[in-house]
């Protein structure tokens, strides 16, 4: 999926280095506001917002916070299984759908970025109908 964004709303490469680099990331700080784009979908609206400066392995819009507390003790093993490209498997017994959803996307937040290639290996709603392709996927998290 796709959607294309006004020309005049991309950064020029200087810009764009200082917001990847500095306290530019601050959304009052940005030379450009964040672009928020409303989709009509069924009958429905929804809501999102684009920061200025996105990169390819960029996730947004999550927090940590629920993935640390939910998670105290047994949040280093999350991080050390994530730079060694374990499989990480998020069961939610009794919790909705959109926290677990949550916390497969914070704990991808912990090694990306820097390190890449892992929205390849992410799959933050998924069921056991999708097996094969978690089996065939390195260190995927799910």
């Amino acid at each position: 999926n796709s959607m294309d964004l006004p020309v005049d709303y991309k950064l020029d490469p200087l810009h764009e280095a200082l917001v990847r680099s500095s306290r530019l990331r601050e959304p009052h700080m940005r030379p450009r506001p964040d672009l928020h784009l409303t989709i009509r979908w069924r009958k429905e609206e929804i809501k999102f917002t684009v920061p200025p400066v996105v990169g390819d392995d960029e996730i947004g819009e999550v927090k940590l916070v629920g993935l640390l507390q939910r998670f105290e003790h047994d949040f280093m093993h999350i991080f050390n299984a994530m730079l060694l490209e374990r499989r990480v498997v998020f069961i939610g017994h009794n919790m909705p759908a959109s926290a677990v959803c949550s916390h497969v996307l914070a704990a991808c937040l912990l090694i990306s970025p820097p390190l890449g290639g892992v929205k390849q290996r992410i799959f933050p709603y998924t069921s056991l109908t999708n097996l094969d392709t978690l089996l065939n996927t390195k260190g995927y998290v799910a």
